[in-house]
């Protein structure tokens, strides 16, 4: 009779847990605090607030133009006056240049540089003298012992590519102002030499270099008389000689007549 009670009792137990259980479980548990370190929900209807305007940038050209004083005008023509003297230069004053944020005081348009060899500017360069003389100093010193070094021949020419332009770097809107729009630059695309090498040509081709010679002696496209420069009597040989020793000659004839 003992056991039968302990048996109804564990019934009723086990029937009475799965209520408590399901009791348990319906208390929805709390909700964590917001992190503070996120940002607020944005509003469902936010204010609409106006894009900031981003301005154009102003190029070099179109920016006003305060003209140079004459104060800084006659400043720089000194400076000009004491960097070119004494440098062997063919160049043309300029008036003051001044575009917007570009220009010089006192540029000028370099044609040559140096004396011997006179270094042909082409086209010529509108630059400061500050260039001009930079340029004498890098052809003198660099340029020319180097090209007489490896080529046997002195920089006769240089080709500008560009000098003076108002312009930002690269040609860019947002970009600093290039030298160029100072004329303080020069770009040099070729540098041009003078100089001939002669060579001796042996065997098969010696034959052919001939004929092809002939025909351009025939067709006239190739003019040798210009190089026929002086002709002498036999007899004269010691003058002939005198002159092919001063170097101002081209080729010097003995004609063998009768």
């Amino acid at each position: 009779m003992t056991l039968n009670l302990f048996a109804r009792l564990g019934l009723a137990l086990l029937m009475a847990l799965p209520v408590v259980a399901h009791a348990e479980t319906d208390e929805l548990p709390p909700l964590p605090d917001r992190n503070p370190g996120r940002l607020a929900a944005p509003a469902r209807n936010p204010a609409r607030v106006q894009a900031p305007v981003v301005e154009t940038p102003v190029l070099p050209g179109d920016a006003a133009t305060v003209p140079w004083t004459d104060a800084e005008i006659a400043a720089a023509k000194a400076d000009c006056t004491k960097r070119l003297a004494g440098l062997a230069l063919d160049y043309e004053v300029l008036p003051p240049i001044k575009e917007g944020m570009c220009g010089a005081p006192a540029p000028i348009l370099l044609k040559a540089v140096g004396s011997d060899p006179k270094v042909e500017i082409d086209p010529p360069a509108t630059v400061t003298c500050a260039v001009a003389a930079s340029l004498s100093a890098w052809l003198g010193k660099t340029v020319q012992p180097e090209a007489r070094a490896l080529i046997g021949a002195p920089v006769v020419k240089l080709s500008n590519a560009s000098s003076y332009v108002c312009r930002n770097r690269y040609n860019g809107t947002d970009t600093p102002l290039s030298e160029h729009a100072l004329a303080n630059a020069l770009d040099v695309s070729e540098f041009v030499t003078k100089g001939l090498r002669m060579y001796g040509i042996h065997g098969r081709l010696m034959y052919k270099t001939w004929m092809q010679m002939g025909g351009l002696l025939n067709s006239g496209n190739v003019n040798l008389k210009p190089i026929l420069t002086h002709r002498f009597p036999l007899d004269d040989y010691n003058e002939a000689m005198e002159v092919m020793r001063s170097g101002n000659c081209g080729k010097v004839a003995f004609p063998m007549e009768d």
